[in-house]
């Protein structure tokens, strides 16, 4: 990815943040959502610091106090960073009391979300 498709993602990523921190997102946070989601699916390693978007995200899907997100675009999202992230900086966001209520929750997404942490984690080799 070129550089000015780097600078794209960063200025994307940081709406993003800002809108998710805010709490006071509209209908067009999922249209954010996805065009993030996509452009971190070109990345192989993401060279911004992950951990406030990982941070609002997980406020976020604890509150679940706006209506307008879409929670399978978020888990999407949540897992393209996730993707891109390293795991160091994926357990600054997420500690494993996160995970296991993840993994105990009925929301099939966040429950993949939380085994491709797991899956992260396992030492290459």
């Amino acid at each position: 990815m070129s550089f000015e498709g780097l600078e794209t993602v960063a200025a994307l990523l940081a709406e993003l943040n800002d809108c998710l921190e805010s709490n006071d997102c509209g209908p067009e946070v999922n249209s954010l959502l996805h065009k993030a989601t996509l452009n971190l699916s070109t990345l192989t390693l993401l060279d911004q610091d992950p951990y406030p978007l990982l941070l609002n995200i997980k406020k976020v899907l604890v509150e679940n106090k706006n209506p307008a997100i879409d929670f399978e675009l978020l888990v999407q999202l949540l897992d393209a960073l996730i993707s891109v992230s390293s795991f160091e900086d994926v357990l600054k966001a997420f500690e494993i009391e996160d995970l296991v209520y993840a993994l105990t929750s009925s929301f099939g997404p966040l429950i993949k979300s939380a085994c491709k942490v797991i899956s992260k984690s396992y030492p290459a080799g």
